[in-house]
């Protein structure tokens, strides 16, 4: 995939808030939900973005207490937000798919200031700037970890452009993101720790 990253110190994280949200393509290479399993934290918001073909998001099995949901995500721009409010593992289908494997799942845990949500200072110091962005636009943050993880740029539709593998420095980082070669329109962007994309941010491109 064609690059769009120049790091000046090491590499960026965009958030939104301290709760995160989490995009699970729906219709990914025609029938299967992506990721398929995610670890969350309550107060997360899991968001189904239609890819292709006809589905739906349908819960199967969840933890006492929780809301249950069904909903079709068939055609451009269906998306579907579902808040977790309770601890526990969650597994949904496809119901049209679900005998050729079209399942998902997420476990949700509760966050624990300081212990559970290591990424806490980059949440409270990360920036964007200017947003929206026109050739390039300069971000910056905060670690009290260092990690390696990936960042990934999906379009409004849903689909993936883009995918850098990142490591994050304990303290000050700051990276240009190349925003000339993008089509104006809306973006999110994951980061990602090992699998579980744990912050989301909204670009918009001139």
């Amino acid at each position: 995939m064609k690059k769009l990253f120049t790091a000046t110190l090491f590499s960026l994280i965009i958030f939104s808030s301290n709760a995160a949200i989490h995009v699970v393509l729906v219709g990914q290479g025609g029938g299967k939900f992506e990721p398929a399993d995610l670890n969350v934290f309550v107060g997360d918001t899991i968001r189904f973005k239609w890819v292709s073909g006809f589905h739906t998001t349908t819960s199967e099995s969840i933890p006492a207490g929780a809301d249950s949901w069904d909903e079709v995500i068939a055609k451009s721009g269906d998306e579907f937000d579902y808040i977790v409010k309770n601890e526990g593992k969650y597994s949904y289908v496809c119901t049209p798919h679900v005998t050729m494997g079209m399942v998902g799942s997420f476990t949700a845990t509760q966050s624990v200031t300081g212990i559970t949500d290591q990424y806490a200072t980059i949440k409270e110091s990360a920036q964007i700037n200017p947003n929206p962005a026109v050739d390039q636009t300069l971000l910056t943050f905060n670690s009290n970890i260092a990690f390696n993880g990936s960042l990934r740029i999906f379009n409004n539709n849903g689909i993936m452009i883009s995918e850098e593998k990142l490591k994050v420095g304990k303290g000050e980082n700051a990276i240009n993101l190349n925003t000339s070669s993008l089509k104006s329109g809306l973006y999110y962007v994951n980061l990602l720790n090992k699998e579980d994309a744990f912050l989301v941010k909204k670009m918009i491109k001139h």
